[in-house]
This record gives C-alpha cells, structure tokens and sequence, in this order.
C-alpha cells in the first residue's frame, strides 16, 4: 500500500517524535562512543541460575597481562517469556588481589516473546556517574579461570574448543548459542534496536564499532515493510570470534517477517574454527524467530539448528559449560 497524504505521514513523524523525545539520537554520523579494546583482549564467561531465570554473564578485560584497562560486563537473563540483556562498560584496575571496575555506560535491552516492537522503547542507554565495583581477583593461568569475588569465570577460548571438538549431535546447538550470545552483545549497544527506535535508522547507513575491532552497519529501509540489514566485515565483539557477512530482516511494523542472509565466523581456540551460519527458512514474529532452521557449518559439516535456540525458554547455556 502507498503512503501519500499528510495523515498517513503523521504517525511516522509521531513515532519518530517520540524516540527523540525519549534519548535517541539522530545518526547521520558514525556511532564510537567506545575505544575499541583490541586483539589482546580476553573474554571469560560464566553460567548460573536464579529462581525465576537462566543466566549467563560475561567479562572482557583489554589486556588481562596488564593491571589496568577498558572492561565490559554484561548479563543475559533469560525465562519463558522475555530475555533482559545489561551490559555495562568501564575501566579496571587490579590492586593488592582486589580489581575495581568503574563504568560510565550502561546498555539494557529485551527480547520478549510475544511484545509489539511498536509498542516498546527498544534497547536504551544510560551514561553511569561512576558506578564502581570491588571484589577479590585472582586468576589461574593454567585452567583459563579467574575469580571475581565468590564468582568464576572460564575463558572463552577454552569454552569454544570445549563445544567444536565436541562430535556429539549437541555440538550445533552449543555453538549456536554462543555465536547468538555474541550477536547479542552488538545489538544491545544499538539505541532502539527491537522497538520504535528502530525508526531513526531508516534511509542511513550506520556504523557500530565492534568492542575489539572491525566494524558492523547497519540501515534501515522502508516504511510500512522494514528492511533492516547488518554488514559484518572483521567484527570481532567477543574474543576470538570474528563475523564478516550480512543478516537482513524484512517484516512489518508488528515485527513479523522473514530473514535471509549469511555470516562467515572464524573462531580462534587451540586451533581455528571455521564456520557459517545462513538464516534463510527463518521467520520472526515479534522481532524474534519464530519458526524455521539456521543452517549452520562448521568445518564442512553441516547441522540444521531449531530456530527456539536463542529464543526466550531456550537460552540456558548450562550445557554449554557448568553452572557457577
């Protein structure tokens, strides 16, 4: 259907209103709010339960030989219905067996299950006033780990050559779950992304720097019918994984579509992976799949993986390393 006449275009202007209204911005300009902490960095992850939901939480330190740096934290907690994505990002500094992490951004987003994209706010940004944190440190080289206050953490590398030499069917999943967890990690930084925010991308090409280095853009097209498109190239925003490819999305404004498109991933442990992932019998509803397969390959084995993986309900990775 056309849109012409100015009361089929003020809705449009309203929405867009209303995501400026509410701290998004208009990014004609490049988004680096961030100094990418680069090739030496290191990521350790955890997994742990509550009452109410799965969790997983990851920490990613610029250089973990050196006593101070950039850092990145975030939590991905998962039930039934929604998952609620926190990531904060900051510097640290490690004393006399205690690391301080002091951070000055804070990312937060949701993935719910059966929300109307516009109807919520997408994902948001928070500038901290110096939010700091302390807790004992200590890391053990030989077993990849280190300990932050009660909580242990492996190193990612570790975790990968743990999942791809693993030859059992789970292998895929597995895999599949962290390269989604990584996904998560650039679309949380995206103001408005999942909600009406989304609108302020529309006819730009936008660069995201990765936490690492490379680089994601990402553009929006359309009105009634939404085009989004990712374009990967070297993107590296957990260590070790790098994506060069592009994923696109085309559904209406009630977030139901279909996505195609494909993502070349090197993954870097004992050895080098190479793998790929092609989206194109997904179909989403309510921004998130709904139905369908990834077709996934790794080393020239191929798997077909259920679109619920990464969905609210099934993104425990508990089998992907053990509960802390």
């Amino acid at each position: 259907m056309k849109i012409s006449g100015i009361k089929k275009i003020c809705p449009l202007v309203c929405l867009v209103m209303a995501c400026n209204m509410t701290g998004y911005h208009d990014l004609g300009e490049p988004v680096n709010r961030f100094s990418q902490m680069g090739y030496y960095s290191v990521t350790y992850l955890r997994t742990f339960h509550t009452d109410q939901a799965d969790g997983v939480e990851l920490f990613i330190m610029s250089d973990e030989h050196l006593f101070e740096g950039n850092c990145v934290s975030m939590i991905v907690l998962t039930d039934s219905t929604q998952m609620n994505v926190r990531q904060k990002i900051g510097h640290y500094e490690i004393k006399e067996g205690t690391i301080r992490m002091s951070y000055f951004n804070e990312y937060l987003n949701t993935y719910e299950e059966r929300a109307n994209p516009s109807s919520v706010a997408g994902a948001i940004q928070n500038s901290l006033d110096s939010e700091t944190m302390e807790a004992s440190y200590h890391i053990q080289r030989n077993k990849g780990r280190v300990d932050i206050g009660d909580h242990q953490f492996l190193r990612l590398d570790r975790v990968f050559d743990s999942v791809l030499s693993d030859s059992s069917a789970a292998r895929a999943e597995r895999f599949m779950k962290l390269y989604i967890l990584d996904t998560m990690v650039g679309h949380c930084r995206m103001e408005g992304f999942g909600g009406i925010g989304m609108l302020q991308y529309i006819g730009k090409t936008t660069r995201f720097d990765a936490l690492l280095f490379g680089i994601m853009e990402f553009r929006v097209e359309g009105i009634n019918t939404i085009t989004t498109e990712f374009r990967y190239t070297e993107h590296s925003d957990l260590t070790g994984m790098v994506l060069d490819g592009i994923i696109r999305n085309v559904s209406g404004m009630d977030g139901t579509g279909v996505m195609d498109g494909r993502v070349a991933v090197s993954v870097r442990g004992d050895k080098t992976w190479q793998a790929s992932v092609e989206y194109g019998s997904i179909t989403v509803k309510h921004s998130v799949a709904n139905s369908g397969f990834y077709h996934l390959t790794i080393d020239g084995q191929e798997y077909d993986v259920s679109y619920r993986t990464g969905t609210p309900g099934h993104f425990d990775l508990s089998d992907v390393l053990p509960v802390d």
